[in-house]
């Protein structure tokens, strides 16, 4: 308390004859016990904010009537534009047959755009689709349009009503199946070419046409996504359904001969370069290599120096621009490669079916640790790092005998 002990308590408690009132401000009025407000709550004040009130109230009155008017105003002009496309569409279902490929895109966008507002609008999504099936054949699937038509109905199908993606859903084995029978037109050309070319460089020559099914599985992720940056036939976003495949000893050697025969076909104009895609972290073709053949022959490349497949693949288009695949690998990875598939595809299996297989997410992840051993185990032999007698990887308990690799 030694802090107080100066103080003048009764300056505390009474302020008779010490303590004068204060003076009024100007504008100041009194009140009836004489007290008085202060000028900020006088009574001009008062009536000044009622003033500001009315007049804020009148203004969210014309601002709830023009948000009246405007929704009323929205209103009509989207009847308006739902009457014009409607109309646009019944125009376009009297000739529907008679329409073009790119007639039938904006025909399609349409009749998408209306989805939801218009669900039992005239041409159905069904009879769009069965008159684009009919206009697609080996010729026609090549074209810009029929990959923007694909695009179109296939790159949002997770966006679109059921019923939608049921209808439309018949124009893909259709694409598939041309698509097929395409490669069956090209195949045999480029395996007599390349077999040729490769004849003295050691390796195993062999190819395959991608199935119609296979290519099915394909269309709605890598098909479409590769239209998506950039690709304008249908056929080239595949890639790989005329695919060729040479299985080497290992050997750096080999794999030197192997690039100088593809740089000698780039030379002579039979093939033109796409792109390298090397895998593994241990390749057939090293980094420096791929690098290489960016600068100098214009390749485009990816390098995926990971656990797991080890391959190299080499894109390439022949003279009428169209799209093939070279696959080095070796003896042993192909080995591995050939049962791996199996487990490959299973990514792309309905739940249902990988269920048989993987009763756990679990396992499935011990699966691909597995995978990626035989891979290592695999290339290890080829490069001479470990010996036949090593002990190979083992099979993670519980899983069937058809996934063994090695």
């Amino acid at each position: 308390m030694s802090g107080l002990n100066n103080l003048n308590f009764r300056n505390f408690i009474t302020f008779k004859g010490s303590v004068k009132a204060p003076e009024k401000a100007e504008g100041t009025k009194s009140l009836t016990n004489g007290a008085s407000l202060p000028p900020a709550l006088s009574q001009d004040t008062f009536t000044k904010t009622q003033v500001e009130t009315k007049a804020c109230e009148v203004k969210e009155e014309k601002a709830k009537q023009f948000e009246d008017d405007y929704d009323e105003e929205y209103e009509l002009r989207q009847q308006e534009w739902l009457q014009e496309r409607l109309e646009q569409l019944e125009e376009a279902a009297q000739n529907l047959e008679g329409q073009s490929l790119e007639e039938l895109y904006h025909t399609l966008s349409a009749r998408l755009n209306l989805e939801y507002d218009a669900p039992e609008a005239e041409p159905s999504f069904k009879t769009i689709a069965d008159v684009i099936i009919s206009k697609l054949d080996t010729e026609s699937i090549n074209s810009k349009e029929a990959a923007e038509i694909l695009y179109l109905a296939f790159s949002s199908a997770h966006q679109q009503e059921e019923k939608t993606q049921e209808e439309l859903a018949p124009i893909l084995p259709h694409v598939a199946a041309l698509l097929h029978q395409a490669g069956e037109e090209r195949y045999q050309t480029n395996f007599d070419t390349l077999q040729a070319a490769f004849k003295d460089s050691g390796a195993e020559f062999s190819g395959r046409i991608k199935t119609a099914e296979s290519i099915e599985g394909k269309i709605p992720n890598a098909i479409i996504g590769n239209i998506q940056r950039g690709e304008e036939n249908i056929f080239n976003a595949a890639s790989d359904i005329c695919g060729y495949r040479l299985v080497v000893d290992g050997t750096e050697a080999q794999t030197e001969k192997i690039i100088e025969t593809v740089e000698k076909l780039i030379e002579e104009g039979t093939y033109t370069p796409f792109l390298i895609s090397s895998h593994g972290a241990d390749p057939y073709i090293s980094k420096e290599e791929v690098l290489r053949l960016h600068e100098e022959k214009g390749f485009h490349y990816t390098i995926r120096p990971y656990p797991g497949f080890v391959g190299t693949n080499i894109i390439l288009k022949d003279k009428e621009g169209k799209k093939l695949e070279l696959q080095i690998t070796g003896k042993e990875t192909n080995r591995v490669n050939v049962k791996e598939h199996k487990f490959y595809k299973l990514w792309t299996m309905a739940p249902e079916e990988k269920a048989k297989y993987f009763k756990s997410r679990q396992s499935l992840d011990a699966y691909g640790e597995y995978a990626n051993a035989c891979y290592a185990h695999a290339r290890g032999l080829e490069l001479g790092e470990i010996e036949p007698s090593t002990e190979k990887p083992t099979l993670p308990e519980g899983l069937s005998e058809d996934l063994r690799l090695i």
